[in-house]
């Protein structure tokens, strides 16, 4: 039995083909994800620098809180938004973004408090002084983005290996303190 030259280059040419699609396909999954991962840690961080803008506040008219608290509340919305793009495009990872996010919501909050009940620059303040605030997001930063790496791996559960402990002890950790307010609901308790 012989087998037809042609045959055999079209099944490896279309091999290639398929093999070609495939990684491409790949290659934009994985940039659409990273842009998504990217653009969901700038969204904490946002939060986080909001005590910041309290603090350099010009004034304490009606107009700047009303602006401050708008802002406020975009920026919570936004992480809560991606909180919830991350459950459908990447569970995994939104487990990890989520501890980060409730870690920061937290701290945010006790910073803001501070920010206002801070003078505003002229009253004996400088504005190259810097701010007393506690920020610790370090553990929950770095597991998000080993997750975030682990789930754009070519071998997402391979790179696992390790993150799960970690995001429990960070739970653990988290279930410890007490929280300035509700905003995050646990994750096991449906949506927000």
């Amino acid at each position: 039995m012989t087998i037809d030259p042609t045959v055999v280059a079209a099944t490896i040419a279309s091999l290639v083909a398929l093999v070609g699609y495939l990684g491409s396909q790949r290659i934009q999954r994985v940039e659409r994800r990273a842009q998504l991962f990217a653009d969901a840690m700038r969204a904490v961080d946002q939060v986080h620098e909001l005590p910041f803008l309290i603090w350099r506040r010009a004034d304490t008219s009606e107009e700047t809180v009303q602006r401050l608290g708008r802002l406020q509340s975009e920026l919570l919305q936004n992480a809560r938004y991606y909180v919830n793009l991350l459950r459908i495009e990447a569970p995994y990872v939104a487990s990890a973004f989520y501890l980060l996010a409730v870690r920061a919501r937290r701290q945010t909050h006790v910073n803001r408090v501070v920010a206002w009940e801070d003078p505003l620059t002229g009253t004996g303040r400088r504005v190259s002084d810097q701010p007393p605030f506690r920020q610790d997001v370090g553990p929950e930063v770095q597991l998000c983005v080993d997750a975030m790496r682990a789930a754009n791996s070519w071998a997402p559960l391979l790179r696992r290996r390790g993150l799960d402990h970690r995001r429990r002890r960070l739970e653990t950790r988290e279930s410890l303190g007490v929280p300035a307010s509700e905003w995050f609901q646990p994750m096991s308790q449906g949506h927000w």
